[in-house]
Order: structure tokens, then sequence, then C-alpha cells
């Protein structure tokens, strides 16, 4: 629902951890994977559901939980497994107000990122600003990186769950790998989509947000016996987090 008074600018994007605190979504995921090992070709189809939380430290940090998750994974038939996966409770600590973390190689970095993506400068309506992100990629056992952005631009102010949110669009290209000319063999990483968030600058939280991503890998990697494995994986995949008792 559109806003008749709309907050004036500029505005400044940042969840406010200097307390200890909780918030609680309810997280829901579908996903479609597609891979392709030496011409052997597969398609799996998963949903998700769960709660995720953010969990502020004080002190400016927090957490980020995925707990009681269950997967129901079906089959190429379309046929559901008769009982839901249930998932081990997973955490990405050390988060900040601005959404980033200290990576080290924690794929949890992206994360944030990708479900989250915060501008990092203030924005008045219209405005954009681009947020590196980055993921890692495993080349055959060497660790590599693939950077990109998301776009993020304030395109104006809605009622959510009655209150005036922000709504913040996003577009995700993270597809630059650079791979060292020491490393034998071909290899492509891309994660691209698109992202909407309903952030409330008034709690300085989340309140909504429906993320959709495409994840692409593709590798020829040469072996000891001179012949070549090849590797590829599409995975498709929509997010949605809903805050809960509102």
């Amino acid at each position: 629902m559109p806003v008749a008074d709309v907050p004036k600018g500029p505005h400044t994007f940042r969840w406010d951890f200097s307390k200890e605190k909780t918030w609680s979504y309810t997280y829901s995921q579908h996903m479609k994977n597609q891979s392709d090992m030496e011409g052997s070709k597969d398609t799996m189809d998963a949903d998700a559901k769960g709660t995720m939380d953010v969990v502020s430290k004080g002190g400016g940090t927090a957490n980020l939980v995925l707990r009681d998750v269950e997967m129901q994974m079906a089959s190429k038939t379309g046929q559901s497994d008769q009982m839901p996966q249930k998932l081990p409770t997973q955490v990405v600590p050390g988060i900040k107000e601005d959404g980033s973390m200290d990576e080290g190689g924690n794929p949890g970095a992206a994360l944030m990122k990708v479900l989250v993506p915060l501008p990092r400068r203030a924005l008045e309506i219209g405005e954009s600003d681009e947020v590196p992100v980055s993921f890692p990629f495993n080349a055959g056992g060497s660790p590599l990186t693939i950077r990109g952005t998301a776009k993020v631009t304030l395109t104006g102010f809605a009622r959510v769950h009655d209150r005036t949110c922000a709504v913040l669009e996003a577009i995700l290209d993270v597809s630059r790998l650079d791979v060292p000319p020491e490393l034998r063999g071909s290899y492509q990483g891309s994660l691209k989509g698109t992202s909407t968030l309903c952030f409330d600058l008034t709690e300085n939280a989340l309140v909504s947000g429906k993320v959709a991503i495409v994840l692409s890998t593709k590798a020829e990697m040469p072996g000891g016996d001179g012949q070549t494995s090849k590797i590829a994986m599409t995975m498709d995949t929509l997010i949605t987090l809903d805050r809960q008792g509102l």
C-alpha cells in the first residue's frame, strides 16, 4: 500500500545492533537444481521452511540463525519423499549493522549480502548504491572467489504490516572469476538475480523480503590420466522472508 506522507530523505539503512534483541522471520525457500556430471544429468526440486533469526548481541554485531528448517525433496517424476528432512541449525556470526562481516572465506558473508543487501550510503528516492558481493568457488580443491555487486535502489515507501517501510529493489550480478594462470582447466561461476526488501527505518530492521537468484557453475578439470572431467550445475532459488509477530 502506498504511503501518503513520504519521509524526508536522504535515508540511511542500518540495523540497530546496539542492544540485545532478536528479530524472527518466517523463512521459505524453493529450489530447482540441475546438474550434468560427465553427461549424466539429474534434476532435483526441493522446498524448505523454517525460521530465520537475526540475533543482536549488542555492541554493533549480530548472528544470523537458520533454525527449525524442514526440507521436502522431489524426484524427477515430481514425487515427494515421504518424510521431510530436518536440517541442522546454521549460524553465521559477526554480522555488522550495515549487513557486512569479516568474510575470512565464510560463505555466510555472501548469504547475508544476498538475503538483505543494504546500501552503504544514504539514498533519496530513485537513487542507487552498488554493494560489493563475493562468494567462494572451489576449483578442483583450489579456493577461488567470484566477485560482483548488488545494485540497490530506493524505489519508494509502502505500508507493510501497518508500518511505513522503505522499498529497496536490488539487482545481483556476481560473475567475475579470476583464475590463476597456474591452475589448469576452465572454470566459470555466476550468481544473478533480483530482490525486493521492505525495511523499517524507525526500528532499523527488515520487515519482509523476496529474493530470486540463479547460481551457475561450470568446470572442465584435467586429470592425471589425461582425461578431462566436465561438471556443470544450475540452481534456481526463490526465498521469502516475513517478520513474525507483527
